[in-house]
């Protein structure tokens, strides 16, 4: 794992994503978050797993009208903690709660992902699983960025440990005023090759092209180190996303 870099860099996570998350191996809990001695109660007695466990047991009891804050409290919550063998259940809420609000925002329980609008429809979706089947016919990017099935589909490989952020996803908001999307669908062929592929000199490229003379014709030749012909496949079209005007509808037809 060390050698390919793999790492859980999730864009955004659902809400129900963040609660399943190990609250004492948190990825993102900085320095200093957990204390041996104090959590060993939250641990053993209240055996807190998930994050989902440590925001139950610090909003149980404020959201408690008879609960009044002291190891005494007769409120009906404290009192099942003490039957446990919690000594100070007010206490292990407040440890609760600090070590909820140290999490960074990308995983902030508390709070949903911010909505893009761009999720595509059941329909749109059932339409790309069926091309994607028969490797046949157009799929409409997804542009989706929230996990919500598995926190498996949240572990990427050869991530830069440099480039890793806590902030979560947002999608950028077009500044400009009175643009309007084009209607016309701008079609892109795009290819990539690699010679010696799967070798140690192998070496990949890839071509752009629209229309004859057209300006985002493109013939690249992808930088080292990396030279596979999946390497060429993507960056051809990471080199249109680029090139293109992002308010054109665009069909790239690749292999």
């Amino acid at each position: 794992a060390k050698k390919l870099n793999v790492s859980f860099v999730p864009l955004k996570l659902s809400t129900a994503l963040k609660g399943q998350l190990p609250i004492w191996t948190h990825l993102g809990a900085p320095p200093r978050t957990y204390n041996k001695r104090l959590n060993a109660c939250l641990q053993n007695t209240h055996r807190i797993r998930t994050v989902k466990d440590m925001k139950q047991m610090c909003a149980c009891l404020p959201e408690h009208r008879t609960h009044h804050p002291g190891s005494t409290c007769q409120c009906g919550p404290c009192k099942e903690d003490r039957t446990q063998g919690c000594k100070d259940p007010h206490k292990c809420a407040q440890i609760a709660a600090d070590i909820i609000k140290k999490l960074p925002p990308k995983f902030e329980y508390t709070t949903s992902p911010a909505k893009d609008s761009l999720t595509l429809t059941h329909r749109r979706l059932e339409k790309n699983a069926r091309a994607a089947l028969s490797r046949q016919g157009e799929m409409t990017f997804d542009p989706s960025v929230t996990a919500k099935t598995d926190l498996s589909e949240c572990f990427r490989i050869f991530a830069d440990p440099r480039k890793l952020t806590q902030a979560p996803a947002l999608r950028m908001q077009c500044l400009g005023t009175g643009r309007q999307t084009n209607d016309a669908m701008l079609e892109v062929f795009t290819d990539g090759a690699c010679l010696d592929n799967g070798k140690e000199n192998a070496r990949c490229g890839s071509g752009i092209w629209v229309a004859p003379d057209h300006p985002m014709n493109r013939i690249i030749r992808c930088p080292r180190p990396t030279q596979s012909n999946q390497v060429g496949e993507v960056t051809t079209i990471l080199v249109t996303l680029q090139l293109a005007d992002p308010l054109t509808p665009l069909k790239i037809m690749t292999d």
